[in-house]
């Protein structure tokens, strides 16, 4: 996916889903993005409040404000900060 990105010159970063169910796979992604030059914007631990907040219908910045939601968040911001970049 990333090389179709750079060959359209679009904008793309990555983010770690769950980077704590296995620390050796996420180093791994780490240093290939490292290696290729491309951004990592947000590693997002697995948490609960996913999966509470699926059931519910609801999206998890509504249902908590905890640190996974900040996370979230802040993981928008970088995104909407990378398409503006690339306009």
């Amino acid at each position: 996916m990333a090389d179709l990105c750079k060959h359209f010159r679009l904008p793309f970063a990555v983010i770690i889903n769950k980077h704590d169910l296995n620390p050796d796979e996420t180093t791994r992604i780490e240093s290939y993005c490292h290696d290729r030059n491309y951004p990592v914007l947000a590693r997002l631990p697995h948490d609960v409040i996913v999966t509470k907040a699926m059931v519910q219908g609801l999206v998890v910045t509504e249902l908590s404000d905890g640190w996974f939601s900040q996370e979230l968040r802040q993981a928008w911001t970088r995104i909407e900060e990378l398409v503006g970049a690339g306009q």
